[in-house]
């Protein structure tokens, strides 16, 4: 699967897990890890739930369209696919606060 890093924090999250520390739990670095790396090697992106309690899901309402894997009981990671499923191309969004 392709990985667009729409984000250039997520990306240097994903190469260099420390600069994160002290902004997100720990848990929430080692599952944002976790997933992006489960997603470069899967195709098609319903796979993550078989791997974990990822939970991904579809937002409603003004976030429609944006996808959400659960990193932790109130962040997940907001990411879109491409239109066309057999590309299967991830644009990662943001980490988002469930509950904000």
């Amino acid at each position: 699967m392709q990985i667009n890093f729409k984000n250039k924090d997520l990306l240097e999250l994903y190469q260099n897990p420390n600069i994160g520390k002290g902004y997100y739990p720990p848990g929430v670095i080692k599952n944002y890890i976790k997933v992006v790396t489960l997603m470069y090697s899967i195709d098609t992106i319903m796979k993550l739930n078989l791997y974990g309690h990822y939970n991904v899901e579809e937002k409603k309402w003004n976030l429609k369209g944006i996808r959400a894997a659960r990193l932790n009981d109130a962040r997940r990671l907001e990411f879109t696919i491409d239109k066309n499923w057999d590309i299967h191309v991830v644009n990662l969004e943001r980490i988002s606060n469930h509950y904000q």
